[in-house]
């Protein structure tokens, strides 16, 4: 997360030296890891340290990686260049930045000359000002129906919406269901959660290959898979990742919901400690959100042939499984991958489509393969358990344009309009496979 594209804040106005207090002293390093020890060492470390980790980026050709992480004393034998020198007045000058949009949904989501370019995407926004959006759109278009898959902890609403053909939801009908911010801090993925369905009920019945997927298929989003520690991220902590339900026996709030799926569960790249950001729980779906996501999953069976969990940053296309230690993988990705060849191979071709797509658009490239090959072992994760448990054939997990959690605002189309192209890509393939 580099100073210089660092985002606007949309709800904040000030933040006292207290919440701000948790970056004193701490700075965001780039390490490089040349070696597949290297690889070993600091995957090793992170999981027994519970380092911050911002960013990766991986040479798929020759395995080497660049990792961007906060400032650690367990880091000193790698090789480092500092990123942002101190973090603490960073985000000072960060929180102290004036709103675009003042947190007026009126505002935020009217005077659009085109879908996808009203100044709702022009920053990023807090809950209620999403959830006027999706209702903004319901209500425009036939195509469009709202739903919910359950409540959070502090009893705020889980809202998603879908579309389809002019047929209608139903029938023999594949599903793709996308959701968006799992982990609280990464603002970027909700935007295109809202613009997806929005650019698809535009574009049907005026773009020919939309109208025969959308005859094909339903498109299913959840924009706000977190909603408590989405809005405790723009409160209080913006660093904020886990969900808000509070620990037996500690002091530490929240679960990593991303480690707290039934599959796998805490075999490896998640903590059993509360204070940690990939604390996986007591036990796994102890947390409402986690349980009701999978749970809608498996309402959707045998339809649903794509899950997408998509976060920020760091341009990845991964897919399963998570689960997977790094030493299964460290020359060859399908030793992290499924063990069904047909279905590695799937998701493989399908992950590429995707990719050639994006890159046609603004010319930004991501790396596709499983989730341990391209960025570390994370057990209990959606991914993993929308693809073992849920029988989701393609199931990803992707990490989207940064430079960080939340970049500047300008990258919020850019990201929009090269996954949209994604998804259409990915949709196709399937279509085709």
């Amino acid at each position: 997360m580099k100073a210089a594209m660092m985002s606007v804040l949309a709800a904040v106005s000030s933040v006292s030296a207290m919440e701000l207090n948790q970056w004193s002293g701490k700075s965001l390093v780039k390490l490089n890891l040349n070696t597949a020890e290297e690889q070993v060492r600091f995957a090793q470390l992170a999981d027994k340290f519970d380092l911050d980790v911002w960013n990766r980026n991986i040479d798929t050709a020759t395995g080497a990686s660049t990792v961007e992480v906060v400032s650690d004393i367990h880091l000193d034998t790698f090789q480092q260049e500092v990123v942002t020198p101190d973090l603490e007045t960073y985000f000072a000058d960060f929180f102290a930045t004036e709103p675009v949009c003042n947190n007026d949904p009126l505002y935020c989501i009217g005077n659009a000359t085109k879908s996808g370019t009203d100044s709702f995407y022009e920053n990023y926004q807090r809950l209620d000002t999403i959830f006027a959006k999706m209702e903004a759109i319901d209500t425009s278009s036939e195509l469009v129906d709202s739903f919910s898959i359950g409540t959070s902890f502090e009893g705020r609403d889980i809202r998603g919406f879908k579309i389809t053909g002019a047929s209608g939801f139903g029938g023999d009908k594949k599903i793709a269901v996308y959701n968006c911010g799992i982990h609280a801090r990464e603002w970027i993925p909700p935007a295109f959660c809202v613009y997806a369905i929005e650019t698809l009920a535009a574009e049907y019945g005026n773009v020919p290959e939309i109208t025969s997927l959308l005859d094909e298929f339903e498109v299913h989003t959840i924009p706000i898979a977190n909603p408590d520690g989405y809005e405790y991220s723009h409160t209080t902590n913006n660093n904020w990742r886990k969900s808000r339900k509070p620990n037996a026996g500690s002091s530490a709030m929240g679960t990593d919901l991303n480690r707290n799926f039934e599959f796998q569960w805490g075999t490896g790249g998640s903590s059993d400690q509360p204070s940690s950001d990939s604390y996986k729980g007591a036990a796994p779906f102890d947390n409402l959100e986690s349980k009701a996501l999978a749970d809608y999953w498996d309402s959707l069976s045998p339809r649903a042939v794509v899950q997408m969990d998509i976060h920020a940053t760091g341009n990845m296309w991964m897919y399963p499984m998570g689960y997977k230690p790094r030493s299964q993988c460290l020359t060859d990705p399908r030793g992290c991958g499924v063990d069904n060849e047909d279905d590695f191979d799937a998701h493989e071709t399908c992950g590429q489509a995707s990719r050639s797509a994006i890159a046609d658009v603004n010319g930004f490239d991501f790396a596709v393969g499983p989730i341990t090959w391209i960025i570390y072992q994370a057990s209990g994760s959606t991914c993993d358990h929308a693809y073992g448990v849920s029988g989701i054939r393609w199931a990803y997990a992707i990490e989207v344009r940064g430079p960080g959690f939340q970049p500047n605002p300008s990258q919020i189309v850019l990201s929009n309009t090269e996954l949209y192209a994604g998804i259409v890509a990915q949709m196709r393939c399937i279509v085709d496979y």
